[in-house]
């Protein structure tokens, strides 16, 4: 029993507490410590790192569950840990030059530099020993992230050291790296020159989908930072966190229905008229969680926030519920159809558009608008993507009313834009 909740929820639940435990520490470090220039110091180091980092992974993961044909073939793990190698010694490079450019601090570039390098290779290590269901690492993994997020969250409250506290998280990942070797199959790890050329063949297009994809957020998040003031930048970090309950889920139904569609291609464009029902009916209950969790946080924002921060932000909940209302392009899933499709290249350049206009729509709208700007600008572009990957299924002969069940879709989105409506009139 415990091993069958640990396939269908282990890793959703894990990406949940790492999610909740991040953003607990954003909270406790906004209301405790002080000036606030300092806790906006941190939540900028961490927006640099996912920027030079969450590309490379991202794109291995939807490359491996869109290719996967078994659950221990190492040929792809080889090939996705030939593409980290590569990118973690980049991605680790580029952000200890900027840490030292921009902080003058050689003593954390060096930190940096260790911490992005270890992160990004243990990551597929770790969702590798997950799909071969090594119910050791989801154990190991849960309590070492516990202890040192604790341990972090008390370096950083008590000696206010920037290098001190991403010291401890080094030390975490390179513990787990460690453990991580040990656990995954040695043919795994015997690398060649082949495997670092085909690494780069076949991660090319969805390590710029990735990229893209997630690019006009993060320049955003800097646009932000540089247009608005330490408080205000703080205030919109810790409130333009899409709701972890609803990202997480999605993600997880997106990356198992996308392994499950490729595993039963009729052809190498073609999808199984079975296979869509089959995703259709398994996305009618992610459709519930989403919007269900989402309408509940819509109408408990405003207490919860001012609970949360003790008031010191009163315009967070206001960004929030901004975000909240991207369930509604979230819940359609195109891009799980169009990564199974193979059509990397083509929903490649539909990021690219995305990610121009949410950077020029952030600019414009945060200028004039502030915050509440950005998370405008975030929902424009998030939804301009999800309408041209479903015009490019349409194409394809794959209408949305295939894969998902339209009449709950769209009593949800009205039941949630009303509320959103009456909320916005009612404290304007």
């Amino acid at each position: 029993m415990l091993a069958k909740y640990f396939v269908r929820y282990g890793l959703t639940l894990y990406e949940l507490l790492k999610f909740a435990l991040n953003w607990l520490a954003s909270i406790l470090f906004a209301r405790l410590i002080s000036p606030p220039q300092l806790v906006a110091q941190y939540e900028i180091i961490s927006i640099w790192l996912a920027t030079f980092t969450f590309a490379s992974i991202w794109a291995c993961l939807q490359y491996f569950s869109a290719s996967i044909k078994k659950e221990n073939n190492t040929t792809l793990i080889k090939h996705c840990f030939s593409w980290l190698i590569i990118h973690g010694i980049t991605s680790a490079m580029l952000l200890a030059l900027v840490a030292y450019y921009k902080l003058n601090n050689h003593e954390l570039s060096i930190i940096l530099f260790l911490y992005t390098l270890f992160f990004v290779i243990s990551s597929i290590l770790e969702y590798y020993t997950f799909i071969l269901k090594k119910y050791i690492t989801f154990y190991i993994s849960v309590v070492l992230l516990i202890i040192f997020i604790a341990l972090f969250l008390y370096v950083f409250i008590s000696t206010k050291s920037i290098n001190s506290c991403f010291s401890i998280l080094v030390l975490y990942y390179l513990i787990k790296f460690i453990i991580l070797l040990y656990l995954i199959p040695k043919s795994a790890l015997k690398l060649s020159l082949r495997d670092f050329k085909l690494s780069t063949k076949n991660l090319i297009y969805p390590f710029l989908k990735a990229l893209f994809g997630g690019l006009g957020v993060y320049i955003n998040l800097w646009i932000v930072e540089a247009l608005c003031s330490p408080v205000e930048f703080i205030e919109y970090r810790n409130s333009a966190r899409e709701l972890p309950v609803s990202l997480i889920i999605a993600n997880s139904f997106s990356t198992s229905a996308t392994a499950l569609l490729s595993k039963t291609k009729v052809q190498p464009h073609q999808l199984s008229h079975i296979t869509l029902l089959l995703i259709k009916k398994k996305s009618k209950e992610v459709l519930h969680i989403l919007f269900l969790s989402n309408i509940l946080f819509l109408i408990l924002s405003r207490p919860l926030f001012e609970f949360l921060f003790a008031q010191k932000f009163t315009n967070a909940w206001k960004i929030f519920d901004w975000y909240l209302l991207l369930v509604i392009p979230r819940a359609l899933f195109p891009q799980t159809l169009v990564n199974a499709l193979g059509l990397w290249k083509q929903s490649y350049l539909i990021t690219i558009l995305e990610c121009l206009l949410h950077i020029i729509l952030s600019f414009v709208l945060t200028y004039f608008l502030g915050t509440t700007g950005a998370a405008i600008a975030t929902l424009i572009a998030f939804s301009f993507e999800k309408i041209l990957l479903n015009w490019l299924l349409y194409k394809k002969n794959i209408a949305p009313t295939c894969f998902i069940p339209a009449i709950i879709f769209l009593l949800y989105t009205i039941i949630i834009v009303l509320l959103f409506s009456l909320k916005l009139i009612f404290y304007s």
